[in-house]
């Protein structure tokens, strides 16, 4: 009987991953909060407090934002392996409607990592292949034992990723001209992430209240945190979009061989990572 309970109960504790300080967190963050002194935005948490204002489980991410007198400031961190990789293929995007109206609008917005500019890609097609070209991976063997596989890829190549992010993608911020700059920057921009030993993802935004427009600003304002999901069409033994169809360099094709003719378990995953998963919240400056 003991083991029938446990077979229940690990399914679900892996599809959700929540843990247990997970649960007890807001969905939303409630209220402003004052960040740290001496704040440093390496894409490690070791200055921010243990736990997080909020557990949004839209998304699967942990976060806090916070404000001192000149930055605006976003962490952001995952211990779920899905949604880290979709992290890391389609960026976080930070929008806002200064307003304080929960709808897009052309209020400024940062997107980091920037999809397609980390340095790899987690597939590839052959040598010589000409552009269009669908990657066509053919998946065989054990199910369990095939995502093994892959996440190992993906975990490596996140590493690789994350040593090669060297651009943030920026819309509307005052006195910012270009689309795609440096993270290390003259405009007060800072972004980095970072994957520590036990797996757990962090990511970590400061943007200058100037940049926002939001230095004189005592008023509340509406965000949204979109996570963006890999930038391609797919299909799954012959399910989904049809390859070629608008995703450019960017289309796989995916023949899983064995298992009885169904998809995979954990298949699902990668279609998790394709859908763009946000929420709306609303945040008022706390004053140092």
């Amino acid at each position: 009987m003991r083991l029938n309970l446990l077979y229940i109960l690990s399914p679900s504790l892996l599809m959700f991953g929540l843990s247990v300080n997970a649960q007890k967190l807001a969905d939303i963050q409630e209220k402003g909060v004052l960040a740290p002194e001496k704040v440093k935005v390496d894409g490690k948490a070791t200055e921010w407090p243990a736990s997080f204002q909020a557990f949004n489980k839209a998304t699967m991410v942990s976060y806090t934002i916070a404000n001192d007198a000149k930055n605006l400031y976003l962490v952001v961190q995952s211990n779920d392996k899905v949604t880290t990789n979709k992290i890391m293929r389609g960026g976080i995007t930070f929008a806002f409607n200064l307003e304080g109206k929960k709808k897009e609008n052309e209020g400024p917005r940062v997107t980091f990592p920037v999809p397609g500019n980390s340095g790899s890609r987690t597939f590839s097609r052959p040598a010589g292949a000409a552009p269009g070209t669908p990657v066509r991976i053919e998946m065989q063997g054990n199910p369990d034992q095939m995502m093994k596989r892959m996440d190992s890829a993906m975990a490596e190549s996140n590493k690789r990723q994350i040593a090669a992010l060297k651009e943030i993608k920026v819309i509307g911020l005052k006195g910012v001209t270009d689309s795609l700059i440096s993270i290390y920057n003259e405009y007060g921009v800072k972004a980095m992430a970072g994957i520590d030993d036990k797996g757990v993802f962090t990511y970590e935004l400061a943007v200058p209240l100037d940049a926002l427009g939001l230095s004189d600003n005592s008023k509340e304002f509406a965000y949204n945190i979109k996570l963006n999901g890999l930038q391609s069409n797919i299909r799954i033994n012959g399910e989904g979009p049809p390859a070629g169809g608008g995703g450019g360099e960017r289309v796989i094709v995916m023949n899983t061989m064995g298992g009885g003719g169904g998809m995979p378990r954990g298949m699902s995953d990668m279609m998790s990572m394709m859908t763009p998963t946000f929420f709306w919240g609303k945040y008022s400056l706390v004053k140092p």
